[in-house]
């Protein structure tokens, strides 16, 4: 399909026409236009069992980020799983230093 892995991370590929991420059994693919996601879903589909989700603009939660996306933009937050350890432990005082 013509993507390179990261030398960063391995669970991210990328081309010139846009990225994949794939942690396990989930898969993100962020590209230029819907034909280039749905050409990779297809050729996926020929070896493996592909269940799609969600497409186009909108706010999703992906691995626990939270994940806005837009027509010129990709914001990630993790605010949800901050949120979520914060209640998860509120009993314990921390010292944050930055």
């Amino acid at each position: 399909m013509g993507y390179k892995q990261s030398a960063i991370d391995e669970c991210i590929f990328h081309n010139d026409k846009g990225i994949i991420i794939l942690y396990v059994d989930d898969l993100l693919m962020l590209h230029k236009n819907q034909d280039m996601n749905d050409e990779v879903i297809l050729t996926l589909s020929e070896s493996f069992n592909i269940t799609k989700t969600s497409k186009g603009y909108g706010n999703y939660f992906f691995l626990g980020m939270n994940l806005e996306i837009g027509k010129m933009t990709v914001k990630f937050s993790m605010k949800k799983c901050v949120d979520k350890i914060i209640e998860d432990y509120h009993h314990f005082q921390f010292h944050f230093h930055i």
